[in-house]
Order: structure tokens, then C-alpha cells, then sequence
């Protein structure tokens, strides 16, 4: 059994998937708490505080907390984090010398979270692997219009060098930190995502068409994720466009924040 300090700085698992920063990323931290939970792992992970009525400590289940830590404003937007890491890093270790609990491993999510873990690595002489979920020389690639700064490029490439273990959802992931990071192959493993198959299974189609009120011979792409710039729906309604014959465009995602870009891939979709 191992008890494990898991760091996700700017998105928390209690948040609903789909608003803001919330997305796969934080059903990836609690799904992966619930399954090491069942191997006899206890999990505590530490989220930045963003949401005043909420406790200190929310108990998952008997081995799974979030622990959340005060460092900056509760509304601070993500790419203002990086000057309040150490704030947050002086939390995680008040927290952990105020409990006496001693960790195994820190595992972190994202390059905010690598830097702190990192320092963890040092104050408490234990491992540290870390997931990055997106590296930002990857975006900077392929969106030339929305750069991620250099900054985050530079911490990446530090943390991934000297990081214990890199976890990787593919094998393409894998080969993009060898050859942009310079990441030593022994160090990284890959780790496809698992399914939930419980609730993620095929249905009879026209059963879902009628529970959706849907046409059962009409021809949908589906897109599902959160309504931002970055996920590139407007891509996918152009493309769409190209096709022969009509479609339905099925977006699932997003609440009622979104409303202005809400209409604005309604506008464009009209216009196409």
C-alpha cells in the first residue's frame, strides 16, 4: 500500500467537467483515485482553492481526499498560476507536517503541477512522476495563432528531464518528449486511457435517435468536449461542410457560460 500526494494546481476533481478548466483531465484524476483506491492505495490530492464555500478536506471515499490549498485569488485565470506555485507549495507541506502523514509518491498533473512536485520530491526524498496532459511545444506547432509561452516550454523541458517517471497516454506522445524534451526513453511509459464500460456502452441506434428526438436515418457527427477556441469546433463545422449531403452537427458540452460562443458556432454554422 502506498500513500500517494497526487498535485492538480489549476482544475480541480470536484469541479463538473465541461465549465472552464474542468475537462478530461480532472475525470482522469478521479477515475485513476477510484481504481488505485481498490488496489489499497490512499490518494490525497491537492487542488487550488478556487470556490470560498467549499471545505478544507473533501472525503471521496475511505481512501481518496481533496485537499484544497489557498494560493492567490479564488477567480485567478490559469496562465496567471505560475506566480503562486510557491504559495501553493508552502500549503501542501504546512498541510502535510499539520496531518504528520508521510507520502510514497507524488504524482502530478500538467507542467503547473511538475513544478511543484518537483519541489515536494525535494522537501519529502520521494518519488515523483507526473503526467502532462498537453505539452505546450506540441500546441505551439500546430496553433501558430495561440502561443503558450516560453516559459511553460522551458519548465516542461526542465521537469520532464528530471522528473522520475513520465506517464504517456500513447505511443505518439511518447516519441513527441523524446524528440522535443529530449526525455530519456527508459524514463516514460506509456499508458493508453481506459473506458469506463459500465457507463460508456453501444446502444441500439434507434433507440438513442428516439430518446434524442432525433431522425433515425439523418447522419450526425458528434463532438464531444468543452466549448473553447482551443477544442476547434469551428474546424469541425468547416470540414463538415465539405461533405456531401446534409449533417447534423450534435454538440455535447459546455453550460450556460458559453452562451457567446454558443452563438457564434450557431452563426457560422448557418453561414456554411
Amino acid at each position: 500500500m502506498c500513500n500517494i500526494a497526487v498535485v492538480s494546481v489549476h482544475t480541480s476533481p470536484l469541479s463538473r467537467p465541461g465549465t472552464r478548466d474542468s475537462g478530461g483531465m480532472n475525470v482522469y484524476i478521479s477515475q485513476l483515485s477510484h481504481e488505485m483506491g481498490r488496489r489499497a492505495h490512499t490518494m490525497d490530492i491537492f487542488t487550488r482553492r478556487t470556490d470560498p464555500g467549499t471545505p478544507e478536506i473533501t472525503v471521496i471515499d475511505e481512501r481518496t481526499r481533496v485537499i484544497q490549498i489557498k494560493a492567490g485569488p479564488l477567480g485567478a485565470a490559469k496562465d496567471s498560476l505560475r506566480r503562486f506555485l510557491p504559495v501553493f507549495r508552502d500549503g501542501v507541506l504546512a498541510f502535510q507536517r499539520g496531518e504528520g502523514r508521510s507520502y510514497d509518491l507524488v504524482h502530478s498533473h500538467y507542467w503547473l503541477s511538475g513544478w511543484v512536485g518537483q519541489a515536494l520530491k525535494t522537501a519529502w526524498r520521494v518519488p515523483h512522476v507526473i503526467m502532462f496532459h498537453t505539452l505546450g511545444e506540441v500546441k505551439n506547432r500546430h496553433h501558430l495563432d495561440e502561443r503558450e509561452p516560453e516559459y511553460r516550454i522551458d519548465g516542461e523541458r526542465l521537469i520532464a528531464r528530471d522528473v522520475d517517471r513520465v506517464i504517456c497516454a500513447s505511443q505518439g506522445e511518447k516519441e513527441m518528449l523524446l524528440s522535443f524534451y529530449g526525455v530519456p526513453a527508459q524514463r516514460v511509459s506509456v499508458v493508453p486511457c481506459g473506458v469506463d464500460i459500465e457507463r460508456f456502452r453501444p446502444l441500439g441506434r434507434a433507440r438513442v435517435r428516439r430518446h434524442l428526438g432525433m431522425p433515425i436515418k439523418e447522419r450526425v457527427v458528434l463532438f464531444v468536449g468543452r466549448i473553447e477556441p482551443l477544442k476547434g469546433i469551428d474546424v469541425l463545422l468547416r470540414a463538415v461542410s465539405h461533405l456531401d449531403g446534409e449533417f447534423r452537427v450534435l454538440v455535447i458540452g459546455g453550460d450556460g457560460k458559453d452562451l457567446g460562443r454558443k452563438g457564434q458556432l450557431s452563426a457560422l454554422a448557418t453561414e456554411l
